[in-house]
Parts: C-alpha cells; structure tokens; sequence
C-alpha cells in the first residue's frame, strides 16, 4: 500500500472530535491566509491569466472562483484558487518572481518530465549508436559497419546488435524504475 493511499485511508476515516482544537484554531488560521492571499492575489498581475484560462477552456459549474465574479467546476476552481493563493505566498525562494510556482507546478509536471527523460534517453542512445555507424571509427555502431563491410563477420553484426538492445533495455528499465517511484506517479496502483 502506497504511503498516499495509507494517508487518504486516514483521512476518510478521521472524525471531528478526534481533531485536537489547538489543530483546528491553525487550520483555521491557515485557511484565512490562503482565502486573504487568493483574495490580494485578484487584483494583482497574476489574476487576469489565471480567470483568462478559466475563459478559454469554458469552465463553468457550481464553485466559487475567490476574487472574481465566476464560478468554475470543483477541479477548475480548485486549480484557480490554488493558483491565485500561491501567487502572493512568499515563502519561496525565488523572490524576483513573487510566486510560489514550485508547490504547484512541479509535482504536477513531474510525471512529464520523467517520461520525456525516457524518451530522451532512448532516442539519445539511438543517435549515438547512429553516429557511431557514420562518423567515427569506434563504438558499437562502427562495430556493427565494420563487420558487415569485412564479409563474413555477421556474428559480429548480431552480437553489436544484441549489446546495442541490451544496453537499450537496461536504460529504459532504469527508467521505468524512475517512473514507478511513489513522489512521481499521478496514482495508486489498484
């Protein structure tokens, strides 16, 4: 079991009462700030590329854009309102950009990254072993050209061929290991 499914498990089964109210008076506190800092945030800079992409998808429903005079559906708003509130949160590092961009655009950009490190990886290592075959006298790739041009070397041919996919399918494996690591999937395994 995955430690977000053991957290949401948790969560559901959390009641009221076993809050400690020392607890809830911070979340209180917490939930002014963000509701304070979205709020700060609709009238700066940020808010009319926030509620002008809520436009263009055509984003309607039941929830409450904070600072603006639309609702939008639960993930829009929630998306809207998250990005408003961490507009204004300084406690970034980043501070020529006043944002607090990192809380939320990077776990939900990580999933990407990776699989674009995959597939980088897999095409840099296809582009070597190609290079290799035309432009130096070493390598795999000049293994495999160099035997096919010597005659009767074809096992050659093939045992470049077999450590070119070997090495390919070590290096997509670590990678899909990459992948599978809880703090980059988007979800639970079922």
């Amino acid at each position: 079991m995955t430690l977000a499914r053991r957290l949401a498990e948790f969560t559901a089964s959390l009641t009221f009462a076993a809050v400690p109210p020392d607890v809830v008076a911070s979340v209180g506190l917490r939930t002014l700030d963000i509701i304070g800092l979205a709020l700060a945030a609709s009238t700066r800079d940020t808010a009319p590329s926030i509620l002008g992409m809520l436009e263009s998808w055509g984003a309607a429903g039941d929830c409450t854009v904070i600072g603006a005079k639309r609702t939008a559906s639960p993930p829009l708003a929630v998306l809207a309102n998250g990005s408003l509130a961490h507009s204004l949160d300084f406690d970034d590092t980043h501070a020529p950009s006043i944002t607090h961009a990192s809380a939320v655009v990077l776990p939900a950009a990580l999933p990407q990254i990776v699989t674009g490190m995959r597939i980088g990886l897999g095409v840099a290592w296809l582009v070597v072993v190609a290079a290799e075959m035309i432009a130096v006298s070493s390598g795999l790739g000049y293994l495999i050209i160099d035997s096919r041009n010597a005659g009767n070397r074809y096992d050659l041919v093939v045992a470049g061929m077999l450590v070119i996919g070997a090495v390919g399918f070590i290096l997509d494996g670590f990678m899909r290991g990459l992948e599978r690591l809880d703090e980059v999937r988007w979800r639970y395994e079922t």
